[in-house]
């Protein structure tokens, strides 16, 4: 595929693809403060480079006909395990993410991994040990309100089952009954792999096997997945970092948008090192490999990372330019 095929020929001029500012209000109050705090307006592919790129819409400047699986995709892991202030030890190590589903989203966030459990309470979205349970319908409505306000974007949406003993069957019924079937905007198609008819919606990652319908985990001919270190951080083996990286720059040219690549950032960590500060240095990394020139115009695939940095200039905003370099 070519980059010109990637990014349409002609861009529209900047249009308000979005809701009035007092719609923006109404969901920053609901959902959390979007971050960074300027980014309103369309993605225009000439501001990529400036720093003013708007992340909330970064599809926009996309061909309907490009392929979703030979992109480079920001994600995060366990998008729900959020950071609690005022939390005890154990709340910490259990913490994954410092922002909430819909300021992922708008920081340009296009993965989650949500894990879900099976209550008196139906299906709940259950981020770790140490935090309580979520809404999953919550989860949904965030999103929903983010395709709502952006509607050229697409959103890949894991849903793993965990410390449940329900049936997969009667998991996934409950699972449509409950929320895919008042929701519109959540896709169950197996098919959808070009970004035109994935633009708004939510498309569904079962996790195992046909529990929710969409998109297989498990599927090797859909899903090729790694993690970029060996062993505990920092006493793990390092010297293949980068090799992986550039792996997966391969792996996702060489799938020519048939497969998607997945590649992990987060990794075991000590008992003396917490999640969070794991991820700030492992982060670093992989923006210290993306910032070199000879990277920059890979295709990288699905970046999986815990304590996703949002914002002007930071990974998140790095790995979404290698689609556009």
């Amino acid at each position: 595929m070519s980059d010109n095929s990637v990014v349409k020929e002609k861009l529209a001029p900047p249009t308000t693809m979005g809701r009035s500012d007092q719609g923006r209000s109404s969901l920053t109050r609901e959902y959390g403060q979007a971050r960074p705090d300027s980014m309103d307006g369309s993605c225009d592919v000439t501001n990529l480079r400036s720093g003013t790129m708007n992340p909330s819409a970064w599809m926009e400047a996309l061909a309907d006909g490009t392929c979703l699986a030979g992109l480079s995709i920001p994600g995060t892991n366990q998008s729900c395990a959020l950071e609690i202030d005022g939390a005890n030890w154990f709340e910490v190590f259990a913490a994954h993410q410092d922002a909430t589903v819909y300021e992922q989203l708008v920081g340009g966030v296009r993965f989650l991994d949500v894990r879900c459990q099976v209550t008196t309470q139906g299906i709940t979205a259950y981020p770790d040990l140490g935090h309580k349970h979520r809404s999953l319908g919550n989860v949904f409505d965030q999103c929903g309100a983010f395709l709502r306000e952006y509607p050229s974007e697409t959103i890949l949406l894991k849903v793993k089952q965990e410390r449940s003993s329900m049936s997969l069957s009667a998991f996934g019924r409950m699972f449509y009954q409950d929320f895919v079937r008042s929701r519109p905007y959540i896709s169950q198609q197996v098919n959808v792999l070009r970004l035109g008819p994935a633009r708004g919606k939510v498309l569904l990652v079962s996790d195992p096997h046909r529990l929710v319908g969409g998109l297989e985990w498990s599927d090797a001919s859909r899903f090729t997945r790694q993690g970029l270190c060996s062993g505990c951080f920092p006493l793990g083996r390092r010297s293949g970092f980068a090799d992986r990286l550039r792996g997966a720059g391969d792996a996702v040219c060489e799938a020519e948008g048939k497969r998607f690549f997945v590649t992990a950032v987060p990794n075991k960590f000590p008992s003396f090192c917490t999640p969070k500060r794991v991820a700030l240095a492992q982060n670093r990394r992989v923006s210290r490999f993306l910032a070199q020139a000879e990277h920059r115009r890979g295709r990288y695939g699905v970046i999986i990372m815990d304590f996703a940095p949002l914002g002007v200039g930071s990974l998140i905003q790095q790995i979404i330019e290698t689609n556009f370099s």
